[in-house]
């Protein structure tokens, strides 16, 4: 930690990884163990501010040796629908990533531990979501450069304030991408104002927050 400039990929069926096409997606490679039994695998999922929480497609309990439905199940909603999940505890850890897009398994960046993950029917797609692990880090991501990169907050060292590292970040968007800035602050006393590029859309997340700018303007982060 911190995991710098991982690039977008596409994984296609059959294994294959492209980095940096149009289809590709901020995912990173993960390790998924079940505490219990100590079966791992290794595998890729999305970094998603819009999902909840961590949710996998249920096949996967399945190989993890998980019952999957030997706890109560739960409500959740998706994009179009309301379905029902079954949450296990269940270990992931951060992998690096190797310059071809394929996991590097001999490094791992970040063991995140054991946490809460909904396994659900009807899903294709594993979601890294806000409660239980966006809310641990800073994330950055770059859209139009296709990469993102994860910070643990303390990782900017002593004396830095979210304030601070929303802005900074802000300012390496506007100095890398060259467009013009525009100034906005956030509602209530006390917190922060951020520079912040016109366009292109650039989005930053701090500790389940998210910042979310477009041509229109900039949307703010509501902090506790």
């Amino acid at each position: 930690m911190p995991i710098r400039e991982y690039p977008f990929t596409e994984i296609l069926p059959g294994g294959t990884v492209r980095v940096r096409t149009a289809k590709a997606r901020p995912h990173l490679w993960i390790r998924l163990s079940n505490p219990n039994t100590g079966q791992v695998f290794d595998t890729s999922a999305i970094v998603d501010t819009g999902a909840d929480g961590c949710l996998f497609p249920a096949d996967w309990a399945l190989k993890l040796g998980y019952n999957l439905e030997s706890v109560p199940p739960v409500e959740i909603g998706t994009a179009n629908r309301v379905t029902h999940a079954y949450v296990h505890p269940t270990g992931v850890s951060i992998l690096a990533i190797l310059p071809d897009g394929h996991p590097d398994k001999t490094n791992v960046l970040y063991p995140v531990g054991i946490i809460p993950v909904a396994y659900t029917k009807g899903l294709d797609q594993l979601l890294l979501g806000r409660k239980d692990f966006l809310n641990r880090f800073v994330l950055v991501v770059h859209f139009s450069e296709q990469k993102f990169t994860l910070h643990l907050p303390q990782s900017y060292g002593k004396g830095k304030t979210a304030s601070k590292v929303v802005r900074h970040h802000a300012r390496r968007a506007v100095d890398r991408a060259g467009f013009p800035l525009a100034t906005a602050r956030c509602r209530g006393k006390g917190r922060p104002s951020v520079m912040s590029p016109v366009a292109p859309p650039v989005s930053l997340h701090f500790a389940g927050d998210d910042v979310t700018q477009d041509r229109r303007g900039v949307q703010l982060p509501r902090f506790p």
